[in-house]
């Protein structure tokens, strides 16, 4: 039936016996049964079965043969009986086997052609868990030394390997390096790399398949870990994860280092190495402080032998490779004339006036020098406050941060500094070495002539600010790696105390990419960008979970500042740089003209500056509620009044806000809205005393203001 006659195995066990390597069949490469399988080769944790007198209707697949030996034997033939039935056989199936792509979608077109299906050009792999989990043992590694390429290990297993393989070492991190933010070194790997610390993906070099892409350095960076990420005290899972698309792969050479500033422990030794490619193998294969994880630990340190990764201790770090690294990039740009490839300085600038004259207007435009050095210098970002104010984020620390060493770059200018900044005020002894110069200045034109006459600073002393968004009750400020918001709830230009951090993990590796433009969205979360030359691993600092964001630039992100979420917005682009939203897609829902009364208040955050004045005067309508569906289905809505009283004894007030909530549900709502109908003493329940007043005076105000606000003509 089967069409095979078994003879007993070759008993060898890896890793301490060698693998098996399986190969296919080339004749038979386009049967159903191989359909989608990227390996015509790989290694196999099964021991190899002794399978002779095979029946003259098998069609054998798969042979394999015991690493260092030459007789091969038939692993996984097909065979159709007299009656028409469907037979595949295969001696593979080890726990460790079920990690590797060839054997999973082995089986799964298995199923399909012994059912007399087709077998699909693609199908998902299900997740790996349990038992079959391939990080759950060390079966299907073997030894490998690093730094080499995998296909000089000494037995040859991999001497016709390409594609992926990934390498595995647990390493100590000592006690006394507590606090300390690591650097993963290397200086060659080939092709494409991705390394993983404790299950964390720390960096990447290149592009993995299907969207292949080399480097674009030929001067690494290192991985940076960050002090939340690192066991001190205790082991740390490294994993490596290598595509090599051909000749020689792996980690070809070093130093390979897990280092600090100055010293380093050498991670040259042995490995544990496997090809193929399980997204599992970056993980420990149980928590880190059981038993079982001490015990894989220390069988891994059995297996390799004296050897291990680590084991020559610490050392100084490569000073030498990091200088000579940075004075390649510095002789790369040395000479050009082009001032953004400058390393140092972008030259002074000309006076305001001759600034002026050496700028081409267009027909019909002109330019008025409004504001001008020493008052601003490297202007980032500006904005306009409710009373027409100008705002600007001077930008002078750029490019070095302030207190920061840089330790390495690449040929992009891309940086690795020594250490995180911890965020402003730096008022502590030990963090004034990160006071910069960048600061946020207030300016105001109040003659009406053009040029602005008043300024004041907000905040000084800042280290690569890059912008702002104003808050009813302080300022947003973006200042990598931080977000931050500086109250001022009595408006009088100056921070109640010291900021609040709601996100933290920015990257600083390129100052002319990192985040910037902030930006309130129609949707009541705001907006930001980040360029295309830095990373991040953003987490929210105020909210309750600990997840970690980590991204590769060029995308536009945003953060609720109520419910404390984080995501991405939108990837893609190139150095994103600016973020700004139109009128498309948002349908207004009420309008509302400003009382008279407003005339009468003084300058204010919402009342008494000119251009408040000018559209009650002209009895313009303002929005006060919108609608905003997005292309992928999504639904926003905004409102500018929940938090007025008033406001919620007006029936239709309280029905467009239940109707917004089914609408944002995607459920129905009813042909006449939603009805709630509220008593004076179910109001004035719910009001709360508020600047001494009585509620019931705050009642009896509302029954004599008359609705002001109206559906806008078109919504429905």
């Amino acid at each position: 039936m089967l069409g095979g006659h078994y003879e007993g195995h070759y008993g060898n066990k890896p890793p301490i016996d060698p693998p098996s390597k399986i190969s296919i069949q080339e004749s038979k490469e386009t049967h159903p049964v191989l359909k989608g399988i990227e390996q015509r080769s790989f290694l196999s944790t099964s021991h190899l079965y002794k399978n002779r007198e095979m029946s003259a209707k098998a069609t054998v697949l798969m042979d394999g043969v015991v690493v260092g030996r030459e007789v091969r034997e038939p692993v996984t033939w097909t065979h159709e009986t007299s009656s028409g039935g469907r037979v595949v056989y295969t001696s593979l199936g080890n726990t460790g086997d079920f990690g590797i792509q060839p054997f999973r979608r082995l089986l799964l077109n298995a199923i399909h052609w012994v059912a007399g299906r087709a077998v699909p050009e693609q199908l998902i792999h299900p997740g790996l868990k349990g038992d079959f989990d391939p990080s759950a043992s060390h079966n299907g590694w073997v030894p490998m030394n690093v730094p080499s390429a995998w296909e000089q290990h000494p037995n040859g297993a991999f001497a016709d390997t390409d594609g992926f393989g990934w390498y595995r070492a647990y390493v100590h991190v000592p006690e006394a390096w507590r606090g300390s933010r690591l650097l993963l070194v290397v200086d060659e790997v080939s092709d494409v790399d991705e390394g993983f610390f404790n299950g964390i993906k720390i960096g990447a070099n290149g592009a993995m398949p299907p969207l292949y892409q080399n480097p674009s350095s030929n001067i690494r960076r290192p991985f940076v870990i960050d002090p939340d990420w690192i066991r001190y005290g205790e082991d740390n899972l490294i994993a490596w994860r290598v595509y090599d698309k051909g000749g020689q792969g792996g980690i070809l050479k070093g130093p390979v280092h897990l280092s600090r500033r100055d010293d380093a422990i050498d991670l040259q030794g042995t490995w544990l190495f496997r090809p193929g490619d399980a997204p599992s193998w970056s993980q420990w294969d149980h928590n880190p402080d059981s038993a079982e994880a001490k015990q894989a630990s220390a069988q891994f340190k059995q297996i390799v032998g004296v050897g291990f990764a680590g084991h020559v201790g610490i050392v100084d770090a490569d000073i030498g490779g990091r200088q000579r690294r940075i004075q390649e990039v510095y002789e790369k740009f040395k000479g050009n004339t082009n001032v953004h490839a400058l390393t140092e300085g972008k030259g002074a600038p000309l006076p305001p006036d001759a600034a002026l004259e050496s700028l081409e207007v267009s027909d019909g435009l002109s330019i008025d020098l409004v504001l001008s050095e020493p008052l601003v210098k490297q202007p980032l970002y500006i904005d306009f406050d409710e009373r027409g104010r100008m705002w600007v984020v001077q930008y002078i620390q750029y490019p070095n941060p302030a207190g920061l060493e840089v330790l390495t770059w690449d040929n992009h200018l891309r940086k690795v500094f020594d250490a995180v900044p911890p965020p402003p005020p730096y008022d502590r002894p030990e963090h004034q070495k990160f006071i910069g110069k960048d600061k946020i200045t207030v300016h105001e034109d109040t003659d009406g002539d053009g040029v602005f006459d008043t300024h004041k600073t907000f905040l000084d002393g800042l280290n690569m600010c890059t912008s702002l968004a104003f808050d009813q009750e302080g300022i947003w400020v973006m200042h990598p790696p931080y977000l931050l918001f500086y109250p001022d709830r009595n408006h009088d230009d100056q921070p109640d105390g010291p900021p609040e951090v709601h996100l933290s993990g920015f990257g600083l590796e390129d100052t002319h990419s990192i985040a910037n433009s902030l930006k309130w969205g129609p949707d009541g979360w705001l907006y930001g960008a980040t360029g295309s030359t830095v990373t991040a691993r953003v987490k929210v600092e105020r909210g309750k979970s600990n997840k970690v964001y980590p991204f590769f630039g060029q995308n536009i992100w945003r953060y609720h500042p109520v419910t404390h979420h984080f995501e991405l917005f939108a990837e893609g682009g190139w150095n994103t740089f600016g973020v700004d939203f139109d009128s498309k897609g948002v349908t207004p829902i009420l309008s509302a003209v400003a009382p008279e009364k407003t005339m009468e208040r003084k300058d204010g955050p919402h009342s008494g500056n000119p251009e408040v004045r000018k559209a009650v005067a002209a009895g313009l309508p303002q929005h006060v509620a919108w609608a905003y569906e997005r292309s992928n289905g999504g639904r926003g809505f905004g409102f500018t009044g929940l938090h007025n009283h008033l406001n919620w004894r007006n029936p239709d007030f309280r029905k467009v806000i239940l109707n917004a909530m089914l609408w944002l549900a995607k459920a129905k709502v009813p042909e006449n809205g939603i009805d709630c109908p509220l008593s004076d003493e179910q109001i004035l329940t719910n009001l709360d005393q508020k600047r001494g007043r009585n509620p019931l005076e705050i009642l009896r105000d509302a029954r004599q203001n008359q609705s002001f606000i109206s559906p806008v003509k078109g919504a429905k």
